[in-house]
């Protein structure tokens, strides 16, 4: 009966030495994942910023379109005031 339960025991030794062997490779794997997990995010937050600026872009354009235009119509009007002003004396 003691030759069985050192069998039982060496084998529970074994299977704990398996364990221990799996977990620490566990951990080593988590750590890989959260390097990953954490190069993923600032990629995604470099994205949402490009994106933005993308994005930002067409409105910039067309603020700068919008003045062009409102600046040349002033022009237009006061260059067409003038000319009244001056042909009319």
């Amino acid at each position: 009966m003691t030759v069985a339960l050192e069998e039982r025991i060496k084998k529970c030794e074994e299977d704990i030495s398996v364990l221990k062997d799996k977990n620490s490779d566990m951990s080593v794997q988590q750590g890989k994942m959260d390097t990953k997990l954490d190069f993923i995010s600032d990629m995604i937050k470099d994205l949402k910023k490009e994106i933005t600026k993308l994005t930002e872009q067409p409105a910039k354009r067309w603020d700068t379109l919008i003045n062009a235009g409102i600046a040349g119509i002033i022009s237009l009007v006061l260059s067409g005031a003038i000319t009244f002003a001056l042909t009319k004396h």
